[in-house]
């Protein structure tokens, strides 16, 4: 007759094995981090390839911006004569352009960053020789997408979210040619940003409560109340680079979308922010 502790042992092991995987079901380590020299220097040729050659290029941008309120969408779209930034001769060139009237004419152009956020430039060097030692990077794997065969790697970056200005704020993933590595698509966030969301939202739940209203004798009708710490804001950022030429690829789409905390789990959308690129030439 079999002992209560074996019995318990057989018992427990029972348990233990209906929670298990099945056989040839077990689940994959996570791939580790880092990426292989020769991969990494092929990346950093590619983040400078783009600088070389960008600036050489025109073409329309249209800007969408979208404000979500109640009761419905207040769209805002301009369009630009539009050429992106790079280097020459070791110089910056920036970012450049021209405002298209409604009538279809160039205007003045227009000075500042386009966006409050990294431009679809800065994210071409997601790999550059210098910004590699700030991040951390590991690749997912490779498959198809469209017509092309990619690499998909995540990265982090190692600087603090403050205002989302410096890629190496951002974490997400990259899609990459897998032979060429040119930048196909990426897909990021702020840095913890579940937990800076849960942190700001705890601290707005805190914050004092001020009514404004009117008093009707002692009686105190109030108007409107809000608190005196703003609720916290989530983004998410996605760039698309769909259009080679001169063996660069050039962007295509960037759309910021900007996201209130309603709760500490949950956001609903405030706006979004999208860049669409066509009409590439060459400059002369």
């Amino acid at each position: 007759m079999s002992s209560p502790s074996r019995l318990f042992q057989a018992a427990l092991l029972v348990l233990v094995g209906s929670f298990s995987p099945a056989l040839g079901e077990a689940e994959s380590p996570e791939p580790p981090w880092g990426l292989p020299d020769d991969l990494l220097a092929g990346l950093a040729q590619q983040a400078d390839a783009y600088l070389e050659r960008s600036y050489r290029f025109t073409c329309v941008e249209t800007s969408r911006n979208v404000r979500y309120r109640p009761g419905r969408p207040i769209l805002r779209e301009r369009k630009y004569e539009y050429a992106p930034g790079g280097t020459y001769r070791g110089n910056t060139i920036p970012e450049f352009r021209l405002q298209i009237t409604p009538e279809g004419r160039v205007g003045k152009p227009v000075r500042g960053k386009s966006t409050p956020f990294p431009t679809a430039d800065d994210w071409t060097q997601l790999f550059s020789a210098g910004n590699q030692p700030l991040f951390m990077y590991r690749e997912l794997g490779i498959r198809l997408e469209g017509l092309d065969l990619v690499r998909e790697i995540e990265f982090r970056g190692w600087l603090p979210f403050t205002d989302g200005r410096d890629i190496r704020e951002w974490v997400g993933t990259v899609l990459v040619e897998s032979t060429r590595l040119r930048v196909v698509e990426i897909r990021a966030r702020p840095r913890n940003q579940a937990a800076r969301l849960a942190f700001l939202y705890d601290k707005w739940a805190r914050s004092w409560k001020i009514s404004l209203g009117l008093f009707a004798g002692p009686l105190f009708f109030p108007i409107k109340t809000f608190r005196t710490a703003p609720k916290p804001l989530a983004y998410h950022c996605h760039v698309r680079f769909d259009h080679w030429q001169e063996e660069i690829r050039l962007p295509t789409l960037l759309r910021y979308e900007t996201h209130q905390a309603v709760s500490p789990q949950r956001t609903e959308r405030r706006r979004v922010s999208t860049r669409l690129y066509s009409g590439y030439s060459r400059l002369s």
